[in-house]
């Protein structure tokens, strides 16, 4: 059994059976990662609040034979000032885009600084939700390679949805 402790953005969770979930993590030393969260979703979990979509949290993630398991987590921010109805859509599609083209664990170094700048240029109040969206957009595609030359929005949209396989909902809910 390997344990450690890992700063990470919650991409996504998901309900299995009975009281537990799958988070799906992006973390600077493992990149996409899932694990499972056991007894998550139970009344006196203390952790429930911190794997919301969007949060910044330390985990301390355990691996076994049956798979990685979240055992605690730390809030680290829960970027309370992205919290707005035209924040949040521009947020919750990047984290989808994010989910959708990350590898599972492999890691993505500057993707994973390009995320965490994104987090505080959405948290200022006096930029363009839309503008610092597809300025980071074209940055961790960039960085991971799918675009090499400036595009216009649309082209953008369109070499992404090509490269997720779908078309990207006109809202996100994770």
């Amino acid at each position: 059994m390997q344990s450690e402790k890992i700063e990470a953005f919650v991409l996504r969770h998901k309900n299995l059976l009975k009281k537990d979930q799958i988070v799906t993590l992006f973390s600077q030393e493992h990149g996409r990662i899932s694990v499972i969260a056991k007894g998550i979703r139970s009344l006196t979990s203390k952790r429930i609040a911190h794997i919301q979509t969007g949060n910044l949290i330390r985990a301390h993630i355990s691996q076994h034979q049956s798979g990685t398991y979240l055992q605690s987590t730390h809030l680290l921010s829960g970027f309370v000032k992205i919290k707005t109805e035209t924040k949040l859509e521009v947020l919750y599609k990047l984290l989808f885009i994010l989910n959708a083209l990350l590898p599972d664990g492999q890691r993505e170094d500057a993707v994973y600084h390009l995320t965490k700048r994104f987090f505080i240029a959405l948290s200022k109040e006096n930029d363009d939700p839309q503008t610092i969206f597809f300025t980071y957009l074209y940055d961790i595609m960039k960085a991971l390679g799918y675009v090499s030359g400036r595009l216009n929005r649309d082209d953008l949209l369109k070499t992404v949805e090509k490269n997720i396989g779908k078309t990207l909902p006109k809202r996100v809910i994770i």
